[in-house]
């Protein structure tokens, strides 16, 4: 099923929040040159259920190469525009198998999905040449050319590089 306004944002992170109860998105605020986007990453299903996950130290693929050479900014993805697109199964990304089920918040350290993914986005900001990869669908601005959005609601993933 196609994603809606599917697009890849390319930025430098520069705030984040974990996800709650009340809102079960992991927030992560990012600029390019000119802009401010937020990232909602799903932690918790609508449902209440655990999200499913991976993490790749060392991941190794042919899409880095290609994304690395962009600018910051959002970038459009379109089948008849060339850009890469993530797909797990297509374009040998990930085993669905490897993907393992997480709670969004335990007690106890580095045990939950808020602290994996919070581990990563605080070693980007720390990082002052890290950029952010973030494949998801766009929708929408809150002023004219100030903020945008990126929601990881769907069937969307997101990559740090660092």
């Amino acid at each position: 099923m196609p994603i809606d306004k599917y697009s890849l944002l390319i930025g430098k992170v520069v705030f984040s929040r974990l996800g709650s109860d009340e809102n079960p998105h992991y927030l992560i605020e990012v600029v390019d040159n000119t802009k401010q986007y937020r990232i909602a990453v799903n932690v918790q299903s609508d449902e209440g259920s655990d999200v499913e996950y991976v993490i790749f130290p060392n991941w190794n693929h042919p899409i880095i190469d290609y994304i690395q050479k962009m600018e910051p900014g959002l970038h459009p993805i379109e089948n008849k525009n060339g850009m890469p697109a993530l797909d797990y199964i297509r374009t040998n990304i990930a085993n669905p198998n490897a993907f393992v089920s997480l709670p969004m918040n335990l007690i106890g350290p580095n045990n939950d999905l808020n602290e994996k993914i919070n581990q990563y986005v605080w070693r980007a900001m720390a990082d002052s040449y890290s950029r952010i990869y973030a494949f998801g669908s766009a929708w929408g601005q809150r002023s004219k050319n100030v903020t945008r959005f990126l929601d990881f609601s769907q069937e969307t993933e997101f990559m740090i590089f660092i």
